[in-house]
């Protein structure tokens, strides 16, 4: 009888042992659980991040965008007339940008050819 006893006390020994083996494991599992939920909602924060600069720098682009619109855009325009044999260089690579609302006055003394400028800017 006292090897059956001893048998069943070694057989729960052992399931102990085996029960402690699997809790061990299930421990480690949900550390590693934990650990990969960690990883995933760092990775989340970090993606959402990138989405928010990304929409930064595009609402930046917009704006950029937005201000470059001009009513009348002259790039280099140049007028030169003929007087005689002499060339009078009425213009010479003028540039000008009027945005829309901007109130703009071209002066200048009188025969000037101010309109000159005015009417090359509607030319198409």
């Amino acid at each position: 009888m006292e090897l059956k006893e001893e048998a069943k006390l070694e057989a729960k020994e052992e399931n102990k042992e085996i029960k402690e083996e699997i809790k061990q494991e299930e421990i480690k599992e949900e550390a590693n659980k934990e650990v990969q939920e960690k990883e995933i909602s760092e990775e989340i924060k970090e993606d959402i991040k990138n989405e928010e600069v990304k929409e930064t720098k595009e609402e930046v682009k917009q704006e950029l965008n937005q201000e470059e619109k001009y009513l009348i855009e002259i790039k280099n325009m140049s007028k030169i007339y003929m007087m005689g044999e002499t060339e009078v260089h009425a213009l010479n690579n003028v540039n000008l940008k009027i945005k829309e609302h901007e109130f703009v006055s071209i002066i200048g003394p009188s025969g000037s050819r101010k309109i000159n400028t005015y009417e090359y800017a509607w030319m198409p």
